[in-house]
């Protein structure tokens, strides 16, 4: 319930987001998810399409999105289901950079470090190696 009513108090923002050399502006921006799995920590399906295996990374920006259609989108991004509604972008690429005019919470693998306004994000091919017994 708490987590539900900061979203109705948060003020949108303007971004800037390169991807791959390809710069997109959002205003009235609710937030930007770049992800390399479909699931972030707390259940949504924010990236349906992602997949660790193909080298993108995905992303979803919600941008001018009312606070009464947030009724119906919250339950559908618990499934996937939200990627083709008014508000929300979808991408995909390998090097992103976003630059907000303001500084924004950034999180990182479920935590919330801190706050920035430019954030590069790209993956290191092969960075983890797992050995099996």
């Amino acid at each position: 319930m708490r987590c539900t009513a900061g979203i109705f108090k948060h003020r949108g923002f303007s971004v800037s987001v390169d991807i791959d050399g390809e710069v997109c502006r959002y205003d009235d921006t609710l937030f930007v998810a770049v992800m390399n799995e479909p699931y972030e920590g707390g259940g949504f399906k924010f990236c349906p399409q992602a997949s660790p295996y193909d080298g993108q990374l995905d992303s979803c920006i919600a941008q001018g999105v009312k606070k009464t259609e947030l009724v119906h989108l919250i339950p559908r991004a618990m499934k996937g289901y939200h990627t083709s509604s008014r508000g929300v972008h979808m991408a995909r690429g390998r090097v992103y950079r976003i630059t907000t005019n303001v500084p924004v919470w950034v999180q990182t693998d479920g935590e919330v470090a801190y706050k920035s306004n430019d954030i590069s994000i790209s993956l290191l091919p092969q960075a983890v190696q797992f050995l099996g017994l």
